[in-house]
């Protein structure tokens, strides 16, 4: 039945009617996570990261999403997405978020350092481009232009940006060194 997801390894039931998006999303992440796990390799990059890299890491840098229409508005992939950051990833520092959603659809949803910004009209209204979807992509060429809004991120040195159907399956950190040390910018982990 439509009304209802059964596990089929404890054959619990989840009534549907009754569940918040949030609720579904995380039985969905906990039921899968055995299975998830086996499809997450151990990364030959995988190293230790002290607590006090991790911290600094944390505080320049940021994480920035875009979420647009109306089927992200109705949907759960920005949602799955920060969760992923904030479990698998590893990454507790500020994620900032461009959308046209209405500022109550993501009210409560997220921890103090995800930064719910709403598009400005006129850049919504800017159609030079003969593709629709282009009108959206551009966002994230304005991601600065928004962050210059929002005085908490004047600490952000480093801005990283995800399509918000990315889901992280290790500690964000690893990849963010081995981006760095594969376009030899080398002066951001001192090595």
């Amino acid at each position: 039945d439509a009304s209802s997801i059964t596990d089929s390894s404890n054959s619990s039931s989840l009534d549907l009617s009754s569940v918040s998006p949030r609720d579904l999303l995380e039985y969905q992440i906990h039921s899968n996570k055995d299975r998830l796990s086996k499809h997450i390799p151990n990364s030959p990059h995988h190293e230790e990261v002290s607590s006090s890299e991790k911290a600094k890491f944390e505080a320049d840098s940021a994480i920035a999403l875009i979420s647009f229409g109306k089927e992200a508005a109705n949907g759960t992939l920005l949602e799955q997405c920060i969760l992923s950051l904030r479990r698998r990833g590893e990454f507790d520092g500020k994620v900032m978020v461009i959308t046209d959603a209405p500022r109550e659809r993501y009210e409560g949803e997220f921890d103090e350092n995800v930064i719910i910004l709403k598009a400005k009209e006129e850049d919504i209204l800017y159609d030079h481009f003969t593709a629709p979807a282009m009108k959206y992509k551009r966002f994230k060429t304005l991601l600065i232009d928004y962050m210059d809004d929002v005085p908490e991120l004047d600490p952000i040195e480093w801005i990283y940006y995800l399509d918000i159907d990315i889901l992280v399956g290790a500690p964000f950190i690893t990849m963010a060194k081995a981006l760095n040390k594969k376009y030899y910018i080398r002066q951001r982990f001192g090595t």
